[in-house]
């Protein structure tokens, strides 16, 4: 099974998954927003499931998924894929990427 990108934790998946179905814990008891890169600090974009749709998936940056908080900009380079190449969340991540 592939490593999720909290599985280097030294706790493992226990640091976040906690047996008898236990809710996962907010995002923000262990990542500060405002020392996150990119648009993480940015009014909007704090939310952490609107771009990670789980926790184990780096930012969806695909248009439909930018579209879903941002539908006034439907119009905006209307024919391009995704949103990142021109918008980058991140400097860890490269442009196109997941």
């Amino acid at each position: 099974k592939r490593k999720a990108l909290h599985g280097a934790l030294s706790g493992g998946c226990r640091s976040c998954h906690k047996p008898h179905g236990q809710k996962l814990p907010a995002c923000t008891k262990c990542h500060a927003v405002a020392s996150l890169p990119g648009k993480h600090s940015v009014d909007g974009h704090s939310d952490c499931s609107g771009c990670h749709k789980t926790p184990h998936e780096l930012p969806r940056a695909d248009r439909a998924t930018c579209l879903d908080c941002h539908s006034d900009k439907g119009q905006h380079q209307a024919d391009k894929p995704r949103c990142d190449r021109c918008h980058p969340f991140s400097k860890r991540a490269p442009p196109g990427g997941p």
